[in-house]
């Protein structure tokens, strides 16, 4: 279960009759961890590559929206030439 949720069933089959083991049943434990983990990771990093991808977007926003803003101040901040006569 990675976040509560089950991902699958890890199944061991045979042709033969066969009676598993402690040591089998080890192994099998072992590997389900070893796949559990690597999916927790996986969704790690794409959780960190989502959060990475939506802080640039809001960057790049806000940087915008800041040139926007310094441009309108310069407009209104700019000093009106006297009129040639």
């Amino acid at each position: 279960m990675i976040n509560g949720f089950t991902w699958g069933v890890l199944e061991v089959d045979s042709s033969e009759r066969k009676c598993f083991d402690e040591w089998d049943i080890g192994f099998l434990s072992t590997v389900e961890n070893i796949m559990g983990t690597c999916l927790a990771l996986h969704e790690a990093q794409q959780t960190n590559i989502e959060k990475r991808a939506r802080r640039e977007r809001d960057r790049g926003q806000a940087n915008l929206v800041m040139q926007e803003l310094q441009h309108r101040i310069k407009n209104n901040l700019r000093v009106p030439q006297p009129e040639a006569t």
